[in-house]
């Protein structure tokens, strides 16, 4: 059997309704890393374990952009937003679809973006890196779970 990617296919988008950035075009890298183990494990002396849940399902998510890309300046905007004293921090989902059906889904719940990219001008164009971190995330297998899921945060 086959399996199929396009990374060109990959939807991402931060935000809810209109105030959402999508985030599908020009990308780079896209990743999602959990913040901390699962499950940890603790052996006595005579080699008996005891596992413990983790409360922690966060992840963090880095996006990887060219410089030259004009979603830089939307994620910048956004970032100068939030930066204002006294300004509410945007927290809002962050969502991966892969159309094509062949890889996980991901749904990060109240994301917000914690790492701001570096300016470097150079010879040559480079790449700007952001960096959200979400207090949860799943993955699923079809985009109708990520779809219900976030239907469910927004009632």
């Amino acid at each position: 059997m086959a399996y199929f990617y396009e990374a060109g296919a990959i939807e991402a988008t931060w935000g809810l309704g209109e105030a959402s950035i999508d985030l599908s075009t020009g990308w780079k890298s896209l990743s999602f890393t959990p913040n901390s183990e699962r499950v940890t494990t603790d052996v006595s002396a005579d080699g008996k374990y005891a596992f413990s849940k983790m409360g922690d399902k966060g992840c963090t998510i880095s996006i990887t952009l060219q410089q030259t890309n004009p979603l830089n300046k939307k994620i910048a905007q956004a970032h100068a937003i939030q930066d204002v004293v006294g300004a509410t921090l945007p927290i809002a989902p962050f969502k991966i679809v892969d159309p094509t059906g062949d890889s996980v889904h991901f749904l990060a719940l109240n994301a917000v973006l914690t790492e701001v990219a570096a300016n470097e001008f150079a010879e040559a164009s480079g790449d700007k890196t952001w960096v959200w971190v979400a207090e949860s995330y799943l993955q699923a297998e079809d985009p109708a779970t990520i779809t219900a899921a976030l239907s469910n945060y927004i009632k």
